[in-house]
Protein backbone atom coordinates (compact mmCIF):
# COMPACT_ATOMS: atom_id res chain seq x y z
CA UNK A 1 0.00 0.00 0.00
CA UNK A 2 1.53 3.64 -0.96
CA UNK A 3 -0.07 6.73 0.14
CA UNK A 4 0.25 10.34 -1.52
CA UNK A 5 2.28 12.83 0.62
CA UNK A 6 2.99 16.24 -0.06
CA UNK A 7 6.66 14.70 -0.21
CA UNK A 8 5.40 12.36 -3.07
CA UNK A 9 4.51 8.38 -2.39
CA UNK A 10 4.95 7.01 0.88
CA UNK A 11 4.59 3.58 1.14
CA UNK A 12 2.82 2.52 5.04
CA UNK A 13 5.78 2.11 7.34
CA UNK A 14 6.79 5.07 5.66
CA UNK A 15 3.53 6.87 6.50
CA UNK A 16 3.71 5.43 10.06
CA UNK A 17 6.96 6.96 10.31
CA UNK A 18 6.71 10.38 9.03
CA UNK A 19 3.30 10.59 11.08
CA UNK A 20 5.15 9.39 14.34
CA UNK A 21 7.61 12.00 13.97
CA UNK A 22 4.48 15.00 13.11
CA UNK A 23 2.56 13.28 16.37
CA UNK A 24 5.36 13.46 18.95
CA UNK A 25 6.66 16.50 17.58
CA UNK A 26 3.03 18.22 17.96
CA UNK A 27 2.92 16.93 21.66
CA UNK A 28 6.66 17.65 23.19
CA UNK A 29 7.51 20.26 20.56
CA UNK A 30 11.18 18.49 19.88
CA UNK A 31 11.74 15.97 17.58
CA UNK A 32 11.98 12.42 18.70
CA UNK A 33 14.77 10.49 20.05
CA UNK A 34 16.36 7.59 18.34
CA UNK A 35 16.17 5.67 21.38
CA UNK A 36 11.97 6.69 21.07
CA UNK A 37 11.59 5.78 17.60
CA UNK A 38 13.64 2.56 18.42
CA UNK A 39 11.25 2.20 21.39
CA UNK A 40 7.90 2.68 19.83
CA UNK A 41 8.69 0.91 16.51
CA UNK A 42 10.51 -1.92 18.77
CA UNK A 43 13.75 -1.88 16.96
CA UNK A 44 16.99 -3.57 18.53
CA UNK A 45 20.03 -1.66 19.24
CA UNK A 46 20.41 1.91 17.76
CA UNK A 47 24.13 0.55 16.98
CA UNK A 48 22.20 -1.87 14.14
CA UNK A 49 21.17 1.18 12.65
CA UNK A 50 17.51 0.14 11.61
CA UNK A 51 15.93 2.84 11.39
CA UNK A 52 16.75 3.51 7.66
CA UNK A 53 16.53 0.55 6.78
CA UNK A 54 13.70 -0.60 7.87
CA UNK A 55 11.73 2.15 6.05
CA UNK A 56 11.94 0.96 2.51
Amino acid sequence: MTLSHGLGTLSAKQHEFLQFLIDRTRETGVWPTSREIIDHFGYGSPEGNHLGRDLT
